[in-house]
């Protein structure tokens, strides 16, 4: 399966994307807590500098939902989903998925 090109991702969704598709180039691994991390950093710094592209409460709102979704307290972070599915594989394919349904559910 070929990878999509790199472009810097603008927003959420597309850095989800971005990441999942490559865990390796911006984790250093095929590790879900890893690429999470990286996730909410680069989040992170785009809320602070670039709030227009990214409203500071999407990766929470996106929490929320993923807790709704799967029956846990909504107080869970949006990387507990991890533990729904049997391995990082499955996650890295899952998420962009589950944040483009959330995306269409919040419009």
């Amino acid at each position: 399966m070929s990878k999509p090109p790199y472009s810097k991702p603008a927003n959420l969704e597309e850095l989800i994307k971005q990441v999942c598709a490559r865990p390796q180039m911006f984790a250093g691994k095929d590790n879900f807590d890893l690429a999470a991390a990286f996730i909410n950093g680069y989040y992170f710094a785009l809320s602070e500098f670039r709030p227009e592209m990214n409203p500071p409460s999407r990766l929470n709102d996106f929490g929320r939902w993923l807790a709704q979704q799967f029956g846990y307290p909504r107080n869970y972070s949006w990387m507990y989903f991890r533990t729904a599915l049997p391995d990082d594989e499955s996650v890295f394919a899952q998420l962009p998925l589950l944040y483009e349904k959330f995306s269409k559910s919040a419009e």
